[in-house]
């Protein structure tokens, strides 16, 4: 599915937000069972890498669409949380240099195009 998502009107993203919430949860689902059976927060190996950055972004494009996925999958919240307590990650977060909480935003957009992917 390919999406302009500069373009999108509010009836395509509410349209995209569900698509996507509904598309994300088996998969969602699978990965807050598989922290299950780990031992530490991260989804490969026992360290931060990219796999947990994505889902770390992932999360926050949901939210700021307003799709609460923490509640429902409290393994990705603890996951989530642990990331975003690491220093440096959380200074960038804070800094601004971030695209803002807003909707709208492209990124946020983008993000639920690649999860619609998935």
């Amino acid at each position: 599915m390919e999406v302009d998502v500069e373009n999108l009107s509010l009836e395509e993203m509410k349209r995209l937000r569900l698509q996507c919430k509904k598309k994300l949860m088996p998969s969602l689902s699978r990965i807050n069972d598989s922290l299950a059976l780990k031992e530490t927060p991260f989804l490969v190996g026992n360290k931060l890498s990219f796999v947990d950055l994505f889902l770390f972004s992932l999360v926050d494009a949901l939210q700021k669409e307003n799709i609460n996925v923490l509640d429902e999958f409290p393994l990705i919240g603890f996951a989530h949380a642990v990331i975003l307590n690491r220093p440096k990650i959380r200074k960038f977060c804070e800094s601004g240099r971030r695209d803002p909480k807003q909707p709208s935003q492209p990124y946020s957009k983008y993000m639920l195009c690649c999860a619609m992917k998935l």
